[in-house]
């Protein structure tokens, strides 16, 4: 099936699960075996345009990494936010900066 951005209501997402085939439609004794897959930097480069279309189409986007083997989200969503960061598209989570005084939290 093709890949359709497209934003259908005020709230978009989009699930990022990965792309390991051989485990996709399997049994598998955790979920972190079935989405096993670390995204590439090109991988996730794809997304970019369609993302920032969706953000012009909606009023807020979403982007969920469900590809939960290892620390293979969290490293893939940092990923995508510096990829949107780099083509201008504006966007919160993942990699944020540094705040300018120490907080407790």
């Amino acid at each position: 099936m093709p890949r359709i951005a497209a934003a259908t209501h005020p709230v978009a997402y989009v699930r990022f699960h990965g792309r390991n085939w051989k485990t996709w439609n399997a049994k598998t004794r955790t979920s972190g075996e079935r989405f096993d897959w670390l995204y590439s930097k090109d991988e996730l480069q794809e997304w970019v345009e369609p993302l920032g279309r969706l953000a012009q189409e909606a009023e807020e986007v979403y982007a969920f990494f469900n590809n939960n083997r290892h620390d293979y989200a969290p490293r893939s969503a940092n990923q995508l936010r510096e990829l949107l960061d780099e083509a201008g598209i504006r966007a919160t989570g993942g990699v944020e900066p540094a705040p300018v005084e120490p907080t407790l939290f």
